[in-house]
């Protein structure tokens, strides 16, 4: 099975120290948090739930979910690209850990309350057509 060290050791190393980075910058924010590998990325779990999930991808970083509340309650992450519940980050623009630790402690409060995320419910996502062709 593979692990999140595992995940990462896997990166090119420019890659591998943004996310090494961010995954610190969770684990300082909810420090109970556990880890696994889910859907091939890292994820983050409190008590048994998805918190996030960090993935590594070619041309950006991606944190997951972005749901309408969470980038209600962090609004420094509206300023990147968002799309179908997943906010993306490019590898060469300033790590905004205190986004990262903002959203952490916001996700974990909404599992505390019992909120589920949704995918796509991101206020910056456009609505999919559904016009017959």
């Amino acid at each position: 099975m593979a692990t999140v060290d595992t995940y990462l050791a896997a990166l090119p190393d420019s890659s591998r120290l943004v996310l090494e980075r961010v995954r610190m910058a969770i684990r300082e924010a909810v420090p109970e948090v556990a880890e696994t590998i889910s859907y091939g990325i890292p994820t983050f779990t409190l008590d048994g739930k998805v918190l996030l999930h960090l993935g590594a991808w070619k041309a950006h970083w991606s944190l997951y979910p972005a749901t309408a509340k969470l980038i209600e309650a962090v609004p420094a992450l509206a300023t990147y690209k968002a799309s179908r519940g997943t906010v993306k980050f490019a590898y060469d623009a300033p790590i905004a850990l205190a986004a990262i630790k903002a959203a952490a402690t916001a996700r974990a409060n909404e599992l505390a309350a019992g909120t589920k995320p949704r995918a796509g419910t991101s206020k910056q996502t456009a609505p999919k057509s559904r016009a017959r062709r």
